[in-house]
């Protein structure tokens, strides 16, 4: 239960009294919280020097690159077009 009312006051579940018990159940989708959740993650790990936050994109660049070499190119190519469009040429 201590967990359950945890979850609660951080957002994560919604609950509501039945009888006299609590009955708990996701607030998020699964994608949500995985999204919400990354987004936290990633924003603490921005959250150091200059220096620090280079390294942490470098190694995600680098992780992302050696796990799924496809989706990197993909994003890669992504981030020329948004610049390319941001500097006036398509």
């Amino acid at each position: 239960m201590t967990t359950l009312d945890r979850l609660y006051h951080k957002g994560i579940l919604r609950r509501k009294r039945v009888g006299g018990r609590f009955l708990y159940s996701a607030r998020l989708s699964r994608e949500e919280l995985t999204e919400t959740t990354a987004r936290a993650f990633i924003a603490s790990m921005l959250a150091g020097s200059k220096t620090s936050r280079g390294l942490t994109v470098l190694s995600l660049v680098e992780a992302l690159r050696q796990r799924d070499p496809r989706l990197f190119e993909e994003k890669v190519a992504t981030l020329r077009r948004a610049n390319s469009a941001q500097k006036g040429g398509v």
